[in-house]
């Protein structure tokens, strides 16, 4: 992704497919992410928010998005997106079972024939597991491996992988007793230190007999230091912000991999047919992407992100970009914020040329044809 043109062509033709014409402006949403809190109770060493060049390691960070939004807000705020016909919710963080008020909100989306999403990464599931089963459609485990290298991702390490096993064992049986439902997806971020154990994963669950509906394997977004640079120098200078903490938990330097035996898993895994990858690099590119920070050149050239997603921050923060705050919920309607200043006239940078860390976010590589 050297080249940081907009496909124009392609960008408005997915805008208007979604029933957008004013290209400034938006009148829907699509995914919904709700981070109610940062907190964790594990250490995944390549975790943009806790891994090692992660902000919440800094708690100078966390003072700044306390979790102080009450269900009352909260609520509020599902009432007024509610008119923009959200496809899905996703409950995030940190680990989001840490705070109850997920719980309410889900109730109320799901009762409005919201889709449910929860990212966890499954120490509470069982603790958790009749308000989890009541509510959510789709459960996304995140897991950075197998138990035979949990010593080498985590700081915390084996323990927690006993009550993780504990939920899914009994979230398996939940399934079969109730038409599949809801939906389980291992979340599986490849790293330098997961690449050779993928396949060894599927087994391990196969083996123990857990329903999963499919295995995600998302290639380790991130963008070098110069790259970062580049980025905090854009920001600063078109959208006046100050730090970049967000995009510095992407921030890592290029891996020179046994790319040999990483085509070889990839192709390995391939021949399931309940496996996916993002980005959905060929075997070509993964030098390029892991050892020269090059993106996925493959991929079309245009992001729709700020037209039809939001994360929230548990301070009411709204962004759509990292670290490229357009309001808080607390503070203004959503209305305002979603086609206020700052969203408007990122859309108008956005149809004309890409950031320079676009190439290390997920958003540029998801649901995206090649």
């Amino acid at each position: 992704m050297n080249n940081l043109s907009v496909d124009k062509k392609l960008l408005y033709g997915e805008l208007r497919k979604v029933g957008i014409s004013n290209f400034l402006e938006s009148n829907m949403l699509g995914e919904v992410y709700f981070m109610l809190s940062l907190k964790c109770n594990l250490r995944c060493k390549v975790c943009a928010w806790w891994g090692k060049s992660g902000p919440c390691r800094n708690k100078a960070f966390l003072r700044k998005y306390p979790p102080v939004l009450t269900t009352k807000e909260l609520m509020r705020f599902a009432r007024e997106i509610l008119s923009y016909n959200p496809h899905r919710v996703t409950f995030s963080g940190g680990e989001p079972l840490f705070n109850k008020k997920w719980y309410y909100l889900a109730k109320f989306f799901k009762e409005n024939a919201v889709k449910v999403s929860l990212t966890t990464n499954g120490v509470f599931l069982l603790k958790e597991f009749e308000r989890v089963t009541k509510v959510v459609d789709e459960i996304n485990l995140s897991l950075g491996g197998p138990p035979s290298i949990l010593s080498v991702i985590r700081d915390n390490r084996r323990q927690h992988f006993k009550d993780i096993m504990q939920g899914l064992i009994k979230l398996s049986s939940f399934k079969r007793n109730n038409n599949n439902r809801p939906s389980l997806r291992i979340l599986y971020t490849i790293s330098s230190l997961s690449y050779k154990h993928m396949h060894e994963l599927v087994e391990f669950m196969e083996d123990n007999d857990i329903a999963i509906d499919r295995y995600h394997f998302q290639h380790l977004m991130f963008i070098d230091e110069p790259t970062f640079k580049k980025q905090k120098e854009v920001f600063s200078k078109e959208f006046n912000v100050a730090r970049c903490d967000l995009w510095r938990g992407y921030t890592f330097p290029p891996l020179n991999l046994d790319f040999d035996f990483f085509k070889k898993e990839i192709g390995k895994l391939y021949k399931l047919n309940n496996v996916s990858f993002s980005p959905d690099l060929k075997a070509q590119e993964l030098e390029s992407y892991y050892r020269f920070n090059r993106g996925a050149l493959g991929y079309n050239r245009y992001c729709t992100a700020p037209w039809h997603q939001i994360d929230i921050m548990p301070n009411g923060d709204i962004y759509t970009c990292h670290d490229l705050f357009i309001g808080n919920l607390r503070e203004e309607n959503f209305k305002d914020i979603w086609n206020g200043e700052i969203s408007r006239k990122l859309r108008f940078r956005l149809t004309r040329k890409l950031f320079p860390g676009c190439k290390g976010c997920f958003y540029h590589y998801s649901e995206r044809s090649r």
